[in-house]
């Protein structure tokens, strides 16, 4: 909702998205709001201030690959 509130207001501009922003505010406001992700990111950062030694390797799969040594393309 705020990412499309913002692609309206870069189309329509000021004044007029004035209303956009209000009826983006007013839905935020009003929606249903859940305390899950703060209590789950407190308890993993707990857990990793807590361990002791080494922290286990990245996963491959989530490893940025752009920093590791590429082979040079070839034709």
């Amino acid at each position: 909702t705020a990412v499309h509130t913002m692609h309206g207001c870069q189309m329509v501009g000021m004044p007029e998205c004035d209303v956009l922003l209000a009826q983006c505010v007013c839905y935020l406001c009003k929606a249903k709001k859940s305390r899950i992700m703060n209590s789950a990111l407190r308890c993993v950062q707990k857990v990793i201030a807590e361990r002791t030694g080494p922290q286990p390797p990245v996963p491959t799969f989530i490893r940025d690959t752009s920093s590791q040594q590429k082979l040079p393309l070839t034709i």
